[in-house]
């Protein structure tokens, strides 16, 4: 029974994928109808100008993802010092524990 739907899962991703694929067609050959349509000059004014818009959705959804990456790793820095911070006072308090009582073995005697 799971190979069965395994192979429908696929079969309905291979659909999907097509659909979009053939979607993408459509769409792309009715903007080149629009464009062909249009005066040359008017139609070089709407690439440029989309091209722009697009350039700067692109900038600006990049940039939002740098600083949202930045902002994860100045987290995990911030945790990371703080269990560095509790295992070197761990330790220091171990080492110092062991030195004060041999130190004060020493002075006993």
């Amino acid at each position: 029974m799971s190979k069965f739907f395994t192979f429908l899962k696929v079969i309905f991703t291979l659909l999907f994928i097509a659909a979009i694929t053939y979607g993408f067609y459509v769409g792309l050959k009715e903007v080149w109808d629009v464009f062909k349509a249009v005066d040359p000059k008017l139609g070089a004014g709407m690439i440029a100008a989309s091209a722009t818009v697009i350039v700067s959705v692109v900038t600006v959804v990049f940039s939002k993802r740098q600083e949202h990456k930045i902002d994860i790793q100045n987290q995990l820095r911030e945790k990371r010092f703080q269990f560095t911070r509790g295992l070197l006072s761990l330790f220091f308090l171990l080492h110092f524990q062991k030195s004060l009582v041999k130190s004060s073995l020493l002075k006993k005697k």
